[in-house]
């Protein structure tokens, strides 16, 4: 991978986890519901089907519109077009399936037309990107496998397999690394627990915690009380 197509590669990797609705830090992302799985292979049988679905931006949808979850609330015509015309209420990739199964083939149809769409428009500009890698499928097609089918899939697992497994590794983590700082013992008690240095969470005593952690941080902690 070039070194200058790292900006464009965070930019997909910020489209994926928003079409995805990964907003917040410890968001893991869920199966797709059977019912769409189960519309999605009564319309399709191969790829080319997919093609044409996904490029014929006039063609009748297989569902309305309006029936489509994703990014509702920011009214993104474009990628609720496409995933009307493929059946899918929302864009859930299937983690427990092959990354070249039909419906996920489906899934980066949609991502990575609708991430060339926001590219092209603007959308990432802010993040400096080279509009020309937004349609270079050759860089994109891994970048997006390797996001989706590796660490989404991986963390996806852990979850599946022991309920909590990958909240607590990040916590080891957290913990690991204030050791290897010399932190004092009691600011490591403080955080271990992960969920207090989440933006914008409030612990049970009703105390914000500001995550300004000295190792991700210069910053110190605040405490805000809750009017």
């Amino acid at each position: 991978m070039p070194e200058s197509f790292t900006s464009t590669r965070d930019a997909l990797y910020v489209h994926l986890k928003l079409i995805w609705n990964l907003l917040e830090q410890k968001a893991i992302p869920g199966p797709p519901h059977p019912d769409t799985l189960r519309e999605f292979n009564s319309h399709f049988s191969n790829a080319k089907q997919i093609e044409k679905a996904a490029e014929d931006e006039n063609g009748a949808s297989i569902i309305p519109t309006t029936n489509v979850s994703t990014l509702k609330k920011l009214q993104a015509g474009y990628t609720q077009s496409l995933l009307a015309c493929l059946g899918m209420h929302v864009w859930a990739p299937d983690l427990e399936d092959l990354p070249d199964s039909l419906y996920n083939k489906a899934c980066r149809q949609v991502a990575l037309k609708s991430f060339r769409q926001a590219a092209m428009g603007g959308a990432f500009a802010y993040m400096n990107i080279q509009k020309n890698y937004a349609v270079d499928l050759g860089l994109l097609i891994p970048a997006y496998t390797h996001f989706v089918h590796y660490l989404q899939a991986n963390w996806y697992n852990q979850e599946k397999n022991k309920d909590g497994k990958f909240q607590m590794d990040k916590e080891r983590k957290v913990i690991s690394k204030a050791r290897e700082q010399q932190l004092p013992k009691q600011y490591q008690k403080v955080i271990s627990n992960l969920n207090c240095h989440s933006n914008n969470e409030c612990p049970q005593n009703r105390v914000y915690i500001i995550k300004t952690l000295r190792f991700w941080s210069d910053t110190r902690f605040r405490h805000h009380e809750i009017q």
